[in-house]
């Protein structure tokens, strides 16, 4: 329905700011999750478990999705403005 209406371009559209916006995201949860991992491993000095790799990725996860997309960039802010902006 959206190929017929809207052709090709209206199968992408809004796939700019969703690409960059989920850069960002994808960005800053594995940035946390480094850093919880390095936080749990007390600097590097014990070695981590499997449990713990899931446990720091599930606080790595709280913590990214706890912040508005605003926080993260301002590119959050136009991809929420075009997944809202016009319903067809």
């Amino acid at each position: 329905m959206i190929y017929a209406r809207d052709g090709l371009r209206g199968l992408y559209q809004g796939m700019s700011p969703n690409l960059v916006g989920s850069t960002f995201s994808w960005g800053l949860y594995f940035f946390l999750y480094g850093s919880v991992k390095n936080y749990m491993s007390e600097e590097g000095r014990r070695k981590l478990g499997p449990h713990n790799h899931m446990l720091a990725a599930a606080q790595a996860g709280l913590l990214e999705n706890s912040l508005p997309p605003s926080s993260i960039s301002p590119v959050g802010v136009a991809q929420l403005l075009s997944c809202a902006g016009t319903a067809h």
